[in-house]
């Protein structure tokens, strides 16, 4: 039988299992667990994340992929 790392990877199993716990938790309501992410977040004065403060284009530090020569 070959290895599947979705199936038998230990850490993937860990993190699926926490994953289930919190579902679990707020009765695998995702309104629910959501409203109590937005609760949270209120307590803090900068929020980690904030939708559109940076274009994607000016936050990659790469180049654009350019196609190779012909």
């Amino acid at each position: 039988m070959e290895w599947d790392p979705t199936k038998d990877d230990p850490v993937i199993a860990e993190v699926r299992s926490i994953r289930h716990q919190i579902s679990a938790e707020f009765g695998h309501d995702m309104d629910r667990y959501f409203a109590q992410l937005i609760e949270e977040q209120e307590a803090y004065p900068h929020p980690l994340y904030r939708k559109g403060l940076v274009p994607v284009s000016e936050a990659s530090p790469r180049e654009p992929r350019r196609p190779p020569p012909a």
